[in-house]
């Protein structure tokens, strides 16, 4: 593990960027892009980098994940540590 994430950042967004071209706003998968890209940003202390990409994560998993989805949980607690 090599914990280079200021130079992870921009393979996020590029990331990001591809996969919202080719699924819709809300899929599932887009949240987990986005909680990695906010960790990343966490990491690096640009918080307020990292906290929009959390929530915008955790709205769609709200939309998408079982009501006990254990992930929710982790979800708040990502946020609540930003």
């Amino acid at each position: 593990r090599q914990e280079k994430y200021e130079e992870a950042l921009p393979y996020f967004e590029e990331c990001l960027a591809v996969k919202l071209s080719t699924v819709p706003e809300d899929h599932r998968s887009l949240a987990t892009i986005y909680f990695n890209t906010a960790r990343a940003y966490q990491q690096v202390r640009r918080f307020e980098d990292a906290l929009p990409l959390y929530e915008k994560g955790l709205q769609i998993e709200l939309k998408t994940a079982p009501e006990d989805a254990e992930s929710l949980s982790l979800s708040y607690f990502n946020i609540s540590a930003t």
